[in-house]
């Protein structure tokens, strides 16, 4: 089931009324009217609801705050503490991220970073088999290139002419092996 704006009104309302009741979202779980689980509850409100969220885009600053702060604060094999950075990042920058937020800033990070890594090394610029680089046709030089790119079992090959006219034509392919 998914939450419904008259969902989100109860839950507004009700921790509004209940900001110092300890473990609100336990009880507010039982309540005939919400149909979600205490931990749904809270992710909804930690997430979404809690007026003190921030929806600006994150800057560039608060970005590189985030890739700095986590492995400062991280050992390895253990779960990153996204609870204790709110605070941090809400002092420093004055905004309340939600801690999703702040996760997926991190992972799409980590993943550029994951694909940087595995394709890094098999990246290489070879000269094209039909021309050889520099070739001179006319009064004109003429650079060919093929760009072969590997990551798993997904090759891609970039093939480039450079000419007179400064402009490059790059006819791209995805091949699987």
């Amino acid at each position: 089931m998914r939450f419904s704006p008259d969902h989100d009104q109860i839950i507004r309302k009700f921790m509004d009324n209940n900001k110092s009741v300890k473990h609100p979202f336990s009880i507010l779980s039982k309540k005939e009217s919400i149909p979600f689980t205490s931990k749904q509850l809270a992710n909804r409100w930690w997430s979404k609801l809690d007026p003190r969220l921030c929806k600006d885009a994150f800057s560039q600053e608060e970005k590189d705050f985030i890739y700095e702060w986590v492995p400062e604060h991280t050992q390895p094999e253990q779960n990153i503490q996204w609870k204790a950075l709110q605070p941090v990042m809400e002092a420093k920058f004055g905004k309340f991220r939600s801690r999703n937020d702040l996760k997926n800033i991190w992972n799409c990070k980590k993943r550029q970073n994951d694909r940087a890594n595995q394709v890094g090394e098999a990246n290489s610029i070879l000269p094209d088999d039909e021309h050889e680089s520099g070739e001179e046709e006319g009064d004109e030089l003429y650079s060919d290139y093929e760009i072969v790119i590997e990551a798993g079992d997904n090759i891609a090959v970039i093939e480039a002419e450079a000419g007179a006219s400064n402009k490059a034509s790059i006819d791209y392919m995805l091949n699987k092996n």
